[in-house]
């Protein structure tokens, strides 16, 4: 291997190196974002269910808003 093919691959090798980095760190930070907004989401379900209970409000079906939906749509 010729010396200008080496220091080409050695420059890709750290550019890759480097990407990877970069990388894994968006992953770990999209994975803890996802984790919260889960969380968060968990978190409003309930409320909206206790909100519900305490207001005495029944559980719609899911046919019943579809054609609430369609009919909405439509409109």
């Amino acid at each position: 291997m010729t010396d200008t093919s080496e220091k080409f691959l050695t420059m890709m090798l750290e550019g890759y190196k480097n990407n990877l980095e970069g990388v894994t760190q968006y992953i770990d930070s999209t994975t803890e974002q996802l984790a919260q907004a889960s969380e968060s989401r968990e978190e409003m379900l309930g409320h909206i269910d206790e909100l519900k209970t305490l207001l005495g409000i029944e559980e719609e079906s899911e046919e019943e808003s579809e054609e609430e939906s369609e009919a909405t749509a439509e409109a």
